[in-house]
């Protein structure tokens, strides 16, 4: 799209859709299903199955979706009555939609990246219109990721930016129809090495595409922008009537946590912050990056004067116990409300012990 300040019309509607932070599966009225994997969480599995779930239920009203096909930059002003437009009368499309870290999530587990390209194959081989979305650093895991998608002749594309909103898509309610605009423009794909060409993998036997898959070599660590799972596991603590089994329960999630937790850091420093929480000496870390940078503005620090640390939980809590300091994990209930699980001293001296 390209800006364009106009008056919509009275007897017409529209609707931008933009990237989420959180997960979930939207129908739109155009009928165009919108599956936005949110961004990076540390319950990826569990949502991933909800996605598909959902797009799996909207596919089953077998709808149809006007999509508009003109060439080059579109004027919403143009989208309105009595304008004639180019479209595509399709089977309601797919929008699948990463933001930040869940394209780095979805391929490094096995179980994930194979529902993921088997699903988006299915679709491609019934002739269903499928287009991504992502806001990736070009990380090699996510050229894996367009290699395969560039094989299953799924678009790729960047959404637009405006005023802090990414925005994916446009519909224009007009009194002959619902028509949809993709926002954005294509990835530019030069430099990437031609894998697969354009739709090879949709033509391949399922199961061939499931081994090739299976095979990829993933290095790339990802990381939590959200952690609903970890969040959960703490909100539960405060109000369980069972505290130590509340508390084995958050100790085995810390346990086998693979994705890091956050440290404020200061950038001319190596030394760590530490602080008393109910008497307890601790080292305040973050469930998740969102999380550091709400602490660090509700501390009113400047952006260049702290940086994200993260650092995997067994070393963390080895650190700690060395120091005979106590762990205070903060999240936050609500944007205004922070709150901190203390993990003592003397606990994390015998989980220590166990690592």
């Amino acid at each position: 799209m390209t800006q364009d300040t106009t008056v919509v019309p009275d007897d017409h509607e529209v609707t931008i859709f933009h990237m989420s932070i959180e997960p979930g599966v939207l129908v739109t009225e155009g009928n165009v299903i919108i599956a936005n994997f949110g961004v990076a969480g540390d319950d990826a599995d569990k949502e991933l199955d909800e996605i598909l779930a959902a797009v799996d239920s909207a596919l089953a009203a077998d709808a149809t979706a006007q999509l508009v096909t003109e060439s080059g930059p579109i004027l919403l002003s143009s989208l309105f009555a009595p304008n004639v437009l180019k479209t595509l009368s399709v089977r309601s499309p797919i929008t699948w939609v990463f933001h930040d870290g869940s394209v780095l999530s979805t391929m490094a587990s096995e179980r994930r990246r194979g529902l993921v390209i088997s699903f988006m194959q299915r679709l491609a081989r019934a002739s269903i219109p499928q287009a991504v979305y992502f806001v990736e650093p070009p990380e090699p895991s996510v050229a894996l990721f367009a290699q395969h998608m560039i094989g299953l002749g799924v678009g790729l594309r960047q959404p637009d930016a405006n005023e802090g909103d990414l925005t994916i898509q446009i519909e224009v309610k007009r009194p002959d129809g619902i028509f949809t605009v993709l926002a954005g423009t294509p990835i530019p794909l030069d430099g990437l090495p031609e894998l697969y060409k354009p739709g090879a993998l949709a033509a391949l036997p399922p199961q061939v595409v499931t081994r090739r898959v299976e095979k990829l070599e993933i290095t790339d660590r990802p990381v939590a922008f959200r952690s609903p799972r970890l969040r959960q596991l703490m909100l539960d603590l405060e109000t369980s009537s069972d505290q130590e089994e509340q508390m084995s329960s958050l100790l085995e999630e810390l346990i086998a946590r693979d994705l890091p937790l956050f440290l404020l850091r200061s950038p001319t420093s190596e030394e760590l912050e530490t602080r008393t929480f109910g008497g307890e000496r601790a080292l305040p870390v973050y469930a998740d990056v969102i999380c550091l940078h709400w602490a660090a503005a509700d501390g009113n620090l400047a952006k260049d004067a702290y940086v994200p640390g993260p650092a995997d939980p067994a070393p963390l809590i080895k650190h700690a116990a060395s120091g005979n300091l106590g762990l205070a994990i903060g999240a936050y209930k609500d944007r205004q409300t922070p709150f901190y699980t203390v993990l003592p001293a003397a606990l994390l001296s015998k989980l220590a012990a166990r690592l």
